[in-house]
């Protein structure tokens, strides 16, 4: 059950049976939010028991590939060498996958340690700046009336995903094939007209 708006929002759960030790439950939670290679500062959300007499806690941040991360702004943590971040036995999730089956017992980029709440982390992150390097093997053929080149490219991609990458055309040079794996579609520009394939 979900009651409040906004910062006074709170997730009310309903046990099978009244508990006087101890109980676990596992949450995951997601936010939509595209990185772009600007700079954004994230704000960890404020997430833990309510009324809780007190509250101590680990936090382990990992980043795909590529995204960069680094601290912002911290308020009642203590950072930790990231071998020392153990997450918890996972709890039965009706979920194939969440970030914790995902990163398994992955070591996190940034971990953290705190003693009581309340507690702020704020983060840096950008998605990697592409960068690229290439491979190319040529062959020129001269016959009387056109000149016939054949060329392989290879693009070794760092960084974020790319969906596209370009070739510089020679001028007065025609495109008479291309192939290769994953491609969807193809065009030439030329003095802003465009020929697709």
């Amino acid at each position: 059950e979900v009651n409040g708006t906004g910062a006074q929002r709170t997730l009310k759960v309903f046990l099978r049976r009244p508990v006087t030790d101890k109980t676990r439950l596992a949450f995951d939670l997601y936010f939509s939010q595209k990185f772009t290679e600007e700079t954004q500062t994230i704000t960890l959300p404020d997430f833990g028991p309510q009324a809780a007499t007190r509250e101590t806690g680990l936090i382990g941040l990992f980043a795909e590939s590529h995204l960069t991360m680094s601290a912002g702004t911290l308020k009642g943590l203590t950072q930790i060498e990231p071998q020392q971040f153990a997450p918890p036995e996972a709890v039965q999730s009706r979920r194939a996958a969440t970030p914790a089956s995902i990163v398994g017992a992955g070591v996190p980029q940034l971990a953290y340690r705190y003693a009581a709440r309340p507690i702020e982390l704020q983060l840096l992150v950008a998605r990697q700046k592409p960068r690229s390097q290439g491979e190319s093997s040529h062959v020129v053929l001269l016959s009387p009336r056109k000149i016939r080149q054949n060329s392989w490219l290879q693009w070794n991609l760092v960084g974020a995903p790319r969906s596209e990458v370009a070739v510089q055309l020679a001028p007065g040079y025609l495109l008479y094939d291309l192939h290769g794996a994953g491609i969807a579609a193809y065009f030439a520009e030329s003095s802003g007209a465009a020929a697709a394939g």
